[in-house]
């Protein structure tokens, strides 16, 4: 049996600087339920004393990536920019960036039940 390719992908709108600035004003402003939920989708754990600071700090390193990796792409969609991250995989991620991505995808999607 070969490996697997796998990827993933976020789409942050139509800057990184806007995305971090309204990810980082949704996570201020999120209900104790809606951190929760994400601790648990990202970390497999509902309760941490400092959620919205752990989350904080998972945006500011998701820009970082965006910034300085070398295993992401970066594709404009329709006026919008799309983080791409992918490779082969034999059971684990396939790209250092991948876990990363993956959450930050979690982050949006919470995002867009807020806004609908």
């Amino acid at each position: 049996m070969g490996a697997d390719y796998i990827y993933t992908y976020v789409d942050i709108g139509e800057s990184l600087d806007y995305f971090v600035q309204d990810a980082n004003a949704f996570i201020n402003d999120a209900s104790d339920k809606v951190l929760a939920r994400l601790m648990h989708m990202i970390y497999d754990e509902a309760e941490y004393d400092d959620a919205r600071i752990i989350l904080f700090n998972l945006i500011e390193a998701f820009h970082e990536v965006v910034v300085n990796a070398r295993d992401i792409a970066l594709l404009e969609v329709k006026d919008s920019i799309v983080v791409f991250t992918g490779g082969y995989s034999w059971g684990d991620d396939p790209t250092d960036s991948f876990d990363i991505v993956m959450s930050i995808k979690d982050i949006t999607r919470e995002m867009e039940k807020a806004n609908a």
